[in-house]
């Protein structure tokens, strides 16, 4: 009987092989599994920030029509949120446009809002890119 010498070496290498495959495949969904953890804690923040820009401009609205509005920042458990007036008697006597931009997590949310004085209505309010 002839004594062949590769026969170790090859199961050797075939070894070496299928675990190197199956480590790159584990690595992998391990990898989809922490990317997809940060999708569903970016979306919450985006939502987050959604809801805190609304309230924003709700508290802005109470206090424009109050006469109490002040532009700065504000601080939430959250978040934070920034508004200031843009243009007063724009585009129309009595109407008012401002900004809001909320901030949570890293994630922006920012609203344009126009509120006519007179019948205390909001007539346009949008989402923006950039304040």
């Amino acid at each position: 009987m002839k004594y062949n010498k590769n026969r170790g070496y090859i199961a050797l290498i075939t070894s070496i092989f299928i675990s190197v495959i199956l480590f790159s495949i584990t690595l992998k969904q391990n990898i989809d599994g922490w990317n997809s953890n940060y999708g569903i804690i970016e979306n919450e923040s985006k939502f987050q920030s959604k809801t805190l820009a609304e309230r924003c401009v709700d508290v802005s609205i109470i206090k424009i029509l109050n006469d109490t509005y002040v532009e700065g920042t504000t601080n939430y458990d959250n978040g934070s949120c920034k508004s200031f007036i843009k243009e007063t008697n724009s585009p129309e006597i009595g109407l008012t446009k401002f900004k809001t931009q909320a901030v949570v997590n890293k994630s922006f949310t920012n609203i344009e809002t126009v509120l006519n004085h007179q019948t205390m209505k909001i007539i346009s309010k949008k989402e923006i890119p950039k304040i």
